[in-house]
């Protein structure tokens, strides 16, 4: 506790800012947070207590609350009548998750919520009517309400409960879980399951009504596309009649023409070939091997068996030459047999090369009837072609409307059908029964509940209240919060402190309390630093109260009782707390005050208009000076002091003094704030304070200045 040792220089600091690491910032918190909790005990005991007793009738008068549960499936994937699988198969999750969550938006609808209320008369119990609250009544008896139209009591009652059901959906199952809140487990039962059966009845009512709204549209259609099907097929038909195309089985005549005289033309020309063949056979005029070829097929059978017996008897005629002579009558008569045959075939030649030459210009002739009807055909052909493109987009746009037209009957008798058909799969699957077990927490449990929200909000308030304003309660706050080290902790009792009047509280008359061991102990110090000059320590309180004066005259009585010359300055007159030991009298400046069982010492009042630099001549000749600094308020005077003190000490009290206020008063000190060595912190406590009585006389200021104990005394 170095108070006095330093240099009267601005660029010197009495003290340094504490170094405090978050975890030591976190301890001091909670022991600050348990040290509120401990000085608003009674306060947060009655809270606890207040909430207990606000919290039992609250529990005794309540009504009891039931829950009704019923399961409904709602599967998104619906049901295929029509097809070959029942179940169609499943899109994807997210797709499931959005239509699930959708459908059971259905439970909280109007529509299912006033449907339950009119099939089970809900109107009719008290529980789903319209009551004005606490806040409506206080109103209605004051007169400041105003006359509103009457609600309806089906809308009323569904509201009602609309916010008494809830739904949840299983994990990723397709099944909900449907919870009413009742007052009776009879009633919330029947409710869950009213609930459930209306929302499987509005389902499948907007599926029909969404298929009775598609057929309708579909069929409001249906006649217009019939009589487009109509007109485009009826445009075809008479086009066709236009430019003389008839079909038969899908293909036109033209083309069949065409084709079939191509055929016969071929078929004209090859004939035609066969016979030009065989007459240049027969005539002997032949101009390729087909030609030659072709003689042999031109002769009859009849010329065939000519050249047989010519060749026959020419042999027999070559025979008789050889062996009877040409002159023989037997060779005679065989030569006329050969002439006989020759002129026979040339005859039967003749003849076939006649027939041969008819069939060839019959070939001919017809060969020529072919190409021109074939060039007719062909001119037919291209001119029909031409109309075709027209007559193809014609047909392909009746096609087109048959085709839309099909498609959308169809439809339309799929509708019809399915009108009837229930192809939503959605179901209550398991009906609510009674619960006999009421939903509400247990009294106990509530109650315990309340007890420990009173606790919390207690102690919220304990610890909002000591931190008000930036409030210091200890030593290690003051320290952590301004950086000024706390010299000691004086327990002393506010109340007694405050009934010191006109009396001097003495602390150190007794060294076995605290506080008087830290008085002593700053005593000590005094004197050491006494040995090395007079000693001047200015006391400022940081909180409006008489705690720098009773701190400032028991320095000054220690000093004393060790014999020392000590000089009691009241450096804040504007309190008047020192009135009644140093009157305010301009012709006796020091007095002599003596307390009962302490030696006598000096006290002052310093002066008004003072040079802040010139020690005042009545403060020499003394060992120690205590100037009271008050709390602060008359700046002019506190920096005059502050600017003639050594060393200067703060006294903070616990729940009164604010860091704020610290950093003001160091700010109203201005250069000589860096003299300040510590400060005392007064906390509430029973350390012994004895009031002793005082005298006071003006001293000569002889004996003031020679400091003479006995003329003193």
């Amino acid at each position: 506790m170095q108070l006095i040792e330093r240099q009267n220089s601005p660029s010197h600091s009495t003290f340094q800012a504490a170094e405090v690491d978050e975890w030591d910032a976190f301890r001091l918190e909670i022991r600050e947070a348990l040290a509120s909790l401990r000085r608003h005990a009674f306060a947060i005991g009655m809270c606890v207590l207040g909430a207990v007793v606000l919290a039992t009738p609250v529990m005794v008068l309540r009504t009891p609350n039931y829950l009704g549960t019923a399961q409904v499936l709602l599967d998104p994937r619906g049901l295929n009548v029509v097809s070959n699988e029942l179940v169609p198969q499943p899109p994807s999750a997210d797709v499931n998750d959005a239509v699930i969550e959708t459908q059971s938006r259905f439970l909280h609808f109007d529509a299912v919520l006033q449907e339950v209320v009119q099939r089970l008369r809900l109107t009719e119990d008290p529980a789903y009517t319209a009551r004005p609250g606490l806040v409506g009544h206080i109103k209605a008896m004051i007169g400041l309400t105003s006359p509103a139209p009457p609600a309806d009591p089906v809308d009323v009652a569904s509201k009602i409960l609309g916010k008494q059901t809830t739904f949840q959906r299983e994990g990723k199952s397709f099944v909900v879980n449907l919870t009413v809140r009742a007052n009776d487990p009879d009633k919330a039962a029947r409710l869950a399951t009213a609930i459930g059966q209306a929302f499987v009845d509005d389902i499948e009512r907007r599926r029909k009504e969404v298929v009775v709204k598609a057929r309708d549209a579909i069929g409001a259609t249906l006649k217009g596309q019939s009589e487009h099907v109509i007109a485009a097929e009826q445009a075809v038909e008479k086009y066709k009649r236009e430019i003389g195309v008839v079909d038969q089985d899908g293909r036109g005549l033209n083309t069949a023409r065409v084709s079939e005289l191509n055929s016969q033309l071929l078929a004209a020309r090859a004939q035609t070939r066969v016979a030009a063949s065989r007459v240049a056979a027969l005539e002997g005029r032949s101009a390729s091997p087909t030609d030659a070829a072709g003689a042999d097929t031109v002769e009859s059978t009849t010329l065939s068996q000519l050249r047989l017996n010519l060749a026959e008897v020419t042999r027999q005629q070559d025979n008789l030459r050889a062996t009877l002579g040409p002159r023989h009558p037997a060779a005679v008569e065989v030569e006329a047999q050969v002439r006989s045959l020759r002129a026979a075939i040339a005859k039967e030649t003749g003849r076939l090369q006649s027939s041969l030459r008819s069939e060839l210009a019959a070939a001919r002739n017809r060969e020529s009837a072919l190409e021109r009807d074939l060039a007719r055909a062909e001119a037919d052909t291209s001119r029909t072609n031409t109309a075709l493109v027209t007559l193809r987009q014609l047909e392909r746009e009746a096609l087109a409307q048959r085709s839309v037209y099909e498609k959308t009957l169809a439809r339309e008798r799929e509708l019809l059908e399915q009108e009837s058909v229930g192809t939503s799969n959605v179901s209550l699957v398991s009906a609510s029964k009674p619960d006999p077990q009421s939903a509400d927490l247990q009294p106990a449990l509530v109650i315990a509940a309340a007890g420990l929200l009173g606790l919390l909000a207690g102690a919220a308030g304990a610890i909002l209240v000591d931190r008000r304003g930036g409030r210091l309660h200890s030593a290690e706050r003051l320290t952590a919060r301004t950086g000024i080290p706390v010299l000691g902790v004086l327990p002393l009792s506010r109340k007694r402190l405050r009934e010191a009047s006109e009396t001097v509280a003495v602390l150190a008359g007794s060294r076995a309390s605290p506080s008087a061991r830290i008085l002593t102990r700053l005593a000590d110090y005094l004197d050491e630093a006494a040995e090395r000059g007079q000693v001047r320590l200015l006391i400022v309180s940081a909180s409006n109260g008489p705690l720098s004066t009773i701190i400032a005259q028991n320095l000054v009585l220690a000093q004393a009782a060790r014999g020392r010359r000590a000089l009691l300055v009241d450096g804040d007159a504007r309190s008047g707390r020192l009135t009644w030991m140093i009157p305010r009298d301009a012709q006796a400046s020091v007095m002599s005050c003596t307390v009962e069982g302490f030696p006598p010492f000096c006290a002052t009042t310093a002066g008004e208009r003072a040079a802040p630099d010139a020690m005042p001549e009545r403060d020499e000749g003394y060992d120690c000076v205590i100037i009271d600094g008050g709390d602060g308020q008359d700046e002019v005077r506190l920096r005059r002091s502050a600017s003639t003190a050594t060393a200067i000490v703060l006294v903070a009290e616990a729940g009164v003094a604010t860091a704020d206020g610290i950093e003001d008063l160091r700010a109203a000190l201005l250069s000589s704030g860096d003299k300040i060595a510590g400060a005392l912190f007064v906390v509430s406590g029973a350390d012994p304070i004895v009031p002793a009585p005082a005298r006071s006389r003006p001293a000569p200021q002889r004996f003031a200045l020679a400091g003479d104990k006995e003329a003193l005394a």
